[in-house]
């Protein structure tokens, strides 16, 4: 009885520990991230992109500073809200997060927290088509987990 009450603290540990590793799998494996970018000449053709835009660092270092970035939002957190938020947003010629729209969202203020979270989370490459620079939109999950 004595040793369960010891190893309490462990049990705990770990099982966060466990939780941070699912929710950085979960992260990872649904990485959504189109190299497709509308073509300007015509709005209603998009072409695909020989150089996707990138975030600095790639994508893994990308989602690390998110989830350093991101704050919780208190609604949310008092409620027990979890789930994954969609952001879609344009990377532009010179490689800077615009148009940012929330696709998805499990509300109290989560999608909003992403936006700010990635706006946070630092440079992009710049998308080329044909060595030239283009536009990209982006979308991707940011997943919140108590």
């Amino acid at each position: 009885m004595l040793d369960s009450l010891f190893d309490q603290p462990k049990n705990k540990i770990n099982k966060m520990r466990t939780r941070f590793i699912l929710m950085l799998m979960i992260l990872f494996s649904l990485t959504i991230g189109a190299s497709i970018a509308q073509d300007t000449e015509n709005e209603n053709r998009f072409i695909i992109i020989d150089e996707p835009a990138q975030p600095a660092g790639g994508y893994s270092d990308f989602y690390g500073r998110v989830s350093r970035k991101l704050v919780y939002p208190d609604e949310a957190r008092r409620q027990g809200i979890e789930g994954k938020v969609y952001i879609q947003f344009v990377v532009n010629v010179e490689g800077e997060l615009t148009e940012f729209e929330i696709n998805q969202d499990i509300g109290a203020g989560c999608g909003e927290a992403a936006i700010e979270a990635i706006k946070k989370a630092g440079k992009w490459s710049i998308p080329r088509h044909q060595g030239k620079p283009r536009e990209m939109r982006i979308l991707l999950p940011i997943t919140f987990m108590l």
